[in-house]
């Protein structure tokens, strides 16, 4: 047992590397999320929003939008985000992007995978989810993607 409880902290550990992530004041458990579809609106709302070193997360609405199904996602960016006019409150959820003092951003982007620190407002839970970068949608992916598919 002493190996598993030992490789199990190196694990993640390395995890944290990977994503640059170094624990302050607070430690937050990660949960996988790679299946999901996922978005996080721009406050413009028609600009890919690009996480790369966000020191002005302010720009950006402070919640993360998922799926389980491609379409429930598109459908729902295609209605800027609106459950009700989109008619998919059955099938998207949302956490608020938790802001923790002692971090420098809720946002720890890498090229395939993006660890995201979010509140579910449920039972005190706050963890870091884990995304998977292929699953990211915005409207410019969306756009870009039909016109492939005219092009294609």
């Amino acid at each position: 047992m002493k190996e598993k409880i030992k490789g199990f902290f190196n694990l993640q550990k390395e995890i944290h590397d990977y994503f640059g992530y170094k624990e302050d004041w607070s430690v937050f458990s990660m949960e996988d999320y790679t299946s999901v579809w996922w978005s996080i609106p721009d406050k413009q709302q028609d600009v890919d929003v690009v996480i790369i070193g966000v020191d002005k997360l302010e720009d950006y609405e402070k919640t993360i939008y998922f799926t389980d199904e491609k379409e429930s996602s598109v459908e729902l960016i295609a209605h800027n985000w609106n459950w009700e006019k989109a008619g998919m409150g059955d099938k998207c959820y949302s956490y608020e992007i938790y802001h923790q003092r002692f971090l420098p951003t809720p946002i720890y982007p890498q090229h395939d995978y993006t660890m995201i620190l979010v509140d579910t407002h449920t039972d005190g839970n706050k963890y870091f989810m884990v995304l998977d970068n292929e699953k990211k949608l915005s409207k410019s992916i969306i756009r870009k993607q039909k016109l492939e598919e005219l092009d294609g």
